[in-house]
């Protein structure tokens, strides 16, 4: 959603990241923010939707100890807040961290649940079986042991009169036997049957949770443009860079058919004109690249419909590529001395061939497996294009049964 939101700038204090809110995240060639910095944006952006449970899995991976006591403690925090679940998996968690939990789930090998319950009594669960921790072992690491083949070494015989040490298997068949299983494990299964039974009373079945995207159709759309725009304002430079090219292929075409007065030449200006526009849209496919990512993990969360993200990357790159257009039309077509009562049917061709070329590569590129597939699929294209465009080989000239394609490419209609 965008800054305004109270729900985002909720987010941005509980996860520390109101200092960096307008830097971008970046990559291998982009300097953006920190490990931690991005790993508390991935954590904010999925909790973000509406979701009464969530699961993250390792989010600890790549950070120190700080950063991921920080937070898993917000994550707390926001789950009371929110009344909702996260399941947590962690890589070798400090005790701090550990005891930020409420409850903990313990799977030994193949799946077996060997404990489901608060972490404070963890402990003194695991003593009933003659296994103590040491000081100099982390509660963790003393967890991760008991249910491996070193579980030996932190077994204390005669602890709680256990002569030898459980398996997991055993210890997972008398954890539904124990004490602890019955007084707060099945009253919970309880309720979430009498609820699952009651569909006006299970809060699953309420607003937002009955919608698959918890907005509407009007709603998710402005807010996708909202969020192409500030992208797009972001990246300033390039959109500098686009209007500077822009207008050197436009100063260019003109000066090279100034005033040119010659009908047969002005042929080879438009064929010119359309070729360079439309292979000036091929950055398409490098910026439609690092956005499917993005729209893959998007769209998985249902954060919102395909059509809608179709529709809003539409109507956000419309006015770049509408300036561009009026920007190389401008002088290409005056510097050539054409009549100007027609300038506006030209200006609008241009603009068309412009957005045909540009969505063409970006279902290209939505429909290919690697960079060097969308570029290639992309290059043959506009190779296509220019071959049957009318120009290189004349309309009377192309075979029969090869006159539908010449119909389909966007040349033949300019």
């Amino acid at each position: 959603r965008t800054g305004n939101s109270p729900k985002v700038a909720i987010f941005l204090k509980m996860f520390g990241l109101e200092r960096c809110k307008d830097t971008i995240v970046g990559d291998s060639e982009h300097r953006g923010v920190s490990g931690g910095e991005k790993k508390r944006v991935t954590s904010a952006e999925h909790l973000l939707q509406t979701a009464c449970v969530s699961v993250l899995d390792e989010i600890s991976t790549g950070l120190d100890s700080a950063a991921t006591y920080d937070i898993c403690k917000t994550l707390g925090g926001l789950c009371r807040a929110t009344k909702s679940t996260s399941i947590v998996s962690l890589l070798q968690p400090p005790p701090d961290v550990v005891s930020l939990f409420d409850d903990l789930l313990l799977l030994g090998p193949g799946g077996n649940l060997v404990y489901h319950g608060p972490v404070t009594a963890c402990a003194g669960y695991f003593e009933q079986f003659g296994f103590k921790c040491p000081e100099h072992v982390d509660f963790a690491d003393f967890l991760v042991d008991i249910c491996s083949e070193d579980a030996a070494i932190h077994f204390v015989p005669g602890l709680q009169s256990v002569a030898m040490p459980p398996t997991c298997i055993e210890m997972a068949e008398r954890w539904k036997r124990s004490q602890m299983f019955h007084a707060f494990i099945q009253p919970r299964f309880a309720k979430a049957v009498a609820n699952g039974s009651d569909g006006s009373k299970n809060s699953v079945n309420q607003a937002p949770f009955t919608s698959e995207f918890g907005a509407s159709f009007v709603e998710l759309l402005s807010l996708n443009i909202g969020r192409h725009f500030q992208v797009l304002r972001m990246n300033a430079a390039f959109v500098r860079q686009r209007i500077i090219q822009a207008t050197v292929q436009g100063i260019m075409i003109g000066t090279i058919f100034w005033q040119e007065e010659n009908p047969g030449v002005r042929i080879p200006m438009f064929f010119l004109l359309v070729a360079l526009v439309s292979m000036g849209q091929m950055y398409i496919v490098n910026v439609a690249l690092e956005r499917r990512e993005v729209f893959y993990k998007h769209r998985t969360a249902n954060f919102y419909p395909t059509i809608v993200y179709v529709l809003a990357e539409l109507l956000a790159d419309l006015p770049q590529q509408v300036l561009e257009a009026v920007i190389v039309g401008c002088f290409s077509y005056f510097f050539s001395g054409f009549q100007s009562h027609v300038f506006y049917n030209f200006l609008f061709l241009l603009i068309l061939t412009s957005m045909a070329f540009s969505n063409t590569f970006k279902a290209v590129t939505a429909h290919m497996a690697s960079p060097a597939a969308s570029q290639g699929a992309a290059i043959g294209f506009a190779a296509l294009s220019f071959c049957f465009s009318g120009f290189l080989v004349t309309k009377e000239q192309i075979p029969n049964f090869f006159i539908w394609i010449y119909w389909l490419l966007p040349f033949s209609w300019v």
